[in-house]
Formats: structure tokens, sequence, C-alpha cells
């Protein structure tokens, strides 16, 4: 709770700067987009090329919005730059929990703490300096997973050409493991000559069991720290926006220039922002699976049935004029039905999909709630570590191991802070289709029990504790943006051409 306290901070208002802002949203509506007008500003364009296209003209108010814009810019520099020292000696001696010795329990002593980054083996470093982030100019994919996702991550690498923190976790716990994980970690090693701009770091796991081991009566070691793994990445990463991802997903190639080159400044004046990045799934059909690189190519694979939202048929969340097939392509019959749209429904595919079609840029508010509310939503969102107002992105939570609601819980807790979310256009992730353990094994279904467990007494405690008006850990009013309804604009294909040059 003091960690959590220390969040909200509030760094003293330059220059009456939120009464500015809120000044302007009530003249203009707070509304900063521009699809109702026949030419959409270029996503390129600073602050005054935008708000020049959307006001009827380059007015005092539009100078105003941009002036306050270019502030909070800078408000968020210092931020970064003061916290910048901070969290480059955290990694050295922050503790984090490799086993759970209950539901909600670490195992006490080294047996199931590790301190700073002596425990992991680091394969190669070749990140920018901390110095080189200026707060809202770049972003750092993190990941983590085992060595068998080698090569989805090797795919990431060739799509995402900014910088990336990948943990890979090596099991070792018993004797005969020994030489396989020898071979596996000279496999990363190996694979890791041809990634650039990556740091690559591998926890040997050599605890032979832990609590739910024990409950289950499995033989296959400790449950994967997934969330302890989640946090060891963002605290290795040298920027302050980060985008958490499974590493069993690929990014469309013009993710990450988009972001940099267009979005992310614009972002930066949103208090508490998380930028969702729509998640698909490419089908194995037959011997051949392609994972898109655009839009056009995700659109096409779409609607012959061969792309689909995150284990959902398209045709449950995108209505507005296509005709998707209500059965995947006969070739990836085998991939059946899915279902699960309650986990990705809020991003509005259906939204997303027409905009995109329709070339518009930028991204759109969408509509959240409480933790007690659309408790299956789990997108990929980009983030800050130190936001506008020195307030400092929450931490996974590490008693979540293996699979089951480990991400969904942190997307529950950005939305108890009030964190805004949006949904950026056009982009997007695909997953790589791989064998993973049957959900219908009995141990499994334990664990999802137990993890559901977990996540209906969290939610709770965090509605009571953070979420509800009066709570102990409410945190302070979201700071107004002229851009907090979205921010719609468009990239010309010369423009497209120019954000994918180094």
């Amino acid at each position: 709770q003091q960690q959590q306290q220390q969040h909200q901070a509030v760094l003293p208002a330059k220059s009456g700067r939120a009464a500015v802002a809120r000044a302007i949203i009530a003249a203009d509506g707070g509304v900063v987009q521009g699809s109702q007008r026949q030419k959409l500003p270029s996503c390129l364009g600073d602050v005054d090329d935008i708000l020049a296209a959307v006001h009827e003209q380059h007015d005092r108010n539009a100078a105003r919005s941009a002036e306050w814009a270019r502030g909070a810019q800078a408000d968020l520099s210092d931020a970064w730059m003061h916290a910048r020292p901070v969290l480059a000696g955290k990694v050295s001696h922050t503790e984090y929990c490799v086993a759970q010795c209950g539901l909600n329990r670490c195992c006490d002593g080294d047996f199931g703490v590790r301190r700073g980054s002596d425990w992991l083996i680091e394969v190669k470093d070749d990140l920018p300096s901390w110095e080189d982030d200026d707060g809202f100019q770049d972003v750092t994919a993190v990941t983590q997973g085992t060595a068998n996702r080698i090569h989805s991550f090797h795919l990431f690498t060739t799509r995402w050409r900014g910088p990336k923190v990948v943990v890979f976790t090596v099991a070792n716990h018993t004797a005969h493991m020994a030489a396989n994980a020898a071979r596996e970690l000279a496999s990363i090693r190996q694979a890791a000559q041809r990634w650039s701009n990556v740091k690559v770091l591998v926890y040997m796991v050599v605890i032979a069991q832990d609590f739910y081991g024990f409950k289950y009566g499995t033989s296959n070691g400790p449950q994967h720290p997934i969330n302890t793994m989640r946090n060891v990445a963002i605290d290795h990463a040298r920027t302050n926006y980060i985008f958490p991802v499974d590493i069993d997903f690929v990014p469309s190639v013009q993710l990450y220039n988009k972001l940099v080159r267009a979005l992310l400044p614009h972002l930066a004046t949103v208090d508490r922002a998380a930028l969702v990045v729509p998640h698909w799934e490419a089908l194995e059909c037959g011997n051949e699976t392609r994972i898109p690189n655009t839009f056009d190519e995700l659109e096409e694979d779409a609607l012959l049935g061969k792309s689909r939202p995150f284990h959902v048929e398209a045709e449950r969340l995108i209505t507005s004029g296509w005709t998707f097939p209500n059965e995947t392509h006969p070739a990836c019959a085998g991939e059946g039905k899915a279902y699960w749209h309650p986990g990705v429904k809020t991003t509005n595919y259906d939204r997303w999909f027409r905009e995109s079609k329709d070339r518009i840029d930028g991204f759109f508010h969408v509509a959240t709630t409480g933790p007690l509310l659309d408790k299956y939503y789990e997108p990929f969102v980009v983030v800050r570590r130190i936001d506008v107002a020195n307030f400092s992105l929450p931490r996974y939570k590490e008693e979540y191991v293996g699979r089951y609601k480990n991400k969904i819980s942190f997307v529950a807790t950005l939305r108890a802070y009030r964190y805004r979310f949006f949904t950026m256009r056009s982009e997007f992730l695909v997953h790589v289709p791989h064998t993973a353990i049957k959900a219908s094994e009995p141990h499994m279904q334990t664990h999802l029990e137990m993890m559901r467990s977990l996540h209906q007494t969290d939610r709770e405690t965090l509605h009571t504790s953070v979420y509800v008006d009066g709570a102990p850990l409410h945190p302070r009013p979201l700071l107004p943006s002229i851009f907090d309804q979205g921010l719609d604009c468009a990239l010309s294909d010369h423009e497209l051409k120019a954000i994918s040059m180094p």
C-alpha cells in the first residue's frame, strides 16, 4: 500500500497548465478528431499542424492547445529524467518471487525470493543507454517465455527494430535435465547473435517443486512464474514507454514505426494512457501458416477464414458491412469455432476494422469499467512506467503463476487506477500457432479454479481499496488532455515509406 501511495505523488502544476487544458476542452468539447473533415491531418505533424487542421483555422484556441501539449510533453520528460536513476538503481536490489508456497504466498528466503539480477544469466545486451530516451519518443517491447519459443521471438525481431527485452526460462531442476538445459542455453546464445537492439536474459529453474506441483501431484516442476518474468523484463528496459507482449505474438510490420514516428508524442499528453494493439491469430491451414504483414493482408486472410480475432470468430465482433465465413477455411477446419469474445470485445474490433479499412490512423478512446466488471478483458497495451504527473505503473502481480488470469489481473489493476484505454488503428499483433498443454487435463482444470479464486479476491480488493471514491489508495483525478477522446490522422503512401527508413 505504501508503494501504491507513492505512485500517486503529483508534481506541482506548471503555469496553471491543468486549468488551461480544462478551458480548452470546455471550448472544444475535448474532441481532437478529424474524421468529419474531408482531409485528415498527417500523423507525422507536430501538435501545431494537427490542431490547426482540426480547428476551422489556426486561431488562438489552437495555439493555446499546442502550447499546452508541448508543455505536457516537457513535464513528462522532466519526470522521466528524475525517475531514470531511481529505476536503474532498483534493478540491483528489487526482490522477485519465483516460487509460491500457497495461494498468494511467496516462499520465504532464498527458496522463493531472488534479489537484483545476479540470479539471471545475461546472454546479450546491446540496448541504448537510459539517457537516450526522453520519456515519450521510444518504446521497448518486453516479453518472456521458454526456449521452444525462440523461433517466434526471432520473427518478432524481424518486424520490431526498436529495443527489446526477453527473459527465457530454462528448466534445470533435476539432475537428468542438465544436458537439455545446456542445449537450450546454447540455442538461446546462438539465436541471440542474430538479434540486435536487445537484452537477452535467462532464468535457470533449479527449484524442484512448489505449492501447486505438490497439490496437483505432478512432476513437472514449479508453475512458471510468468508475471515475475514480466516484471524482470520491464525492469531491464531503458525507455519510459514499454509494450508487454507474449512471446508467441508477432507485430505488423509498421507497428513500431508508427508508434515512435507518429503517435507516442501525442499520447504523451494523456494522463495514465493505455494504448491497445488489437491481437489476432493466424490459423494453421494444412502445412501453411501465413503471418500477415499489413492490414490489407490481414483483411484478406480474415475474409478467407484463415485469420481471426484472438480465439473468436470475426463475425461475432465485426458486423459493419463485411461477410466473414461462419467457419474457418476448409484447410483449417481442425481449428474449430472459437467463442472467447469476452477477452477482446471491449477493444471494439468493428470500429477498428472499419476505420483501418478507410485508411484512418491514430487512436480512438474505448470505454472501460472498474475491476469488478468486464472481468475477462485482456488486451496488449503500450503504457508508460512514469506518467505525466509522476504516477508509476503498477506491477504485474507475482502470485499469478502458470496459465490463466495473469495478464487479465494486470489489466484489471490498470482499470482500478482509472487508466484511459485507446485502440490503435491499422496495426495489430498476430498469434503464431503452436502446441500447448490441453486445458482439459485434470491438473489444468484445478489450476484454472485456483487462479479464478485468486482473481476474484484480487478484483474485490482493487474495487474497495483503489477504485471507489474515498478508497484508501484511490488515485488522484486524471489530468485533462486535448487528446482524451483520441486522435484521427492519416499517413500517405510516401509517409509510410518514409517512416520505414532506419
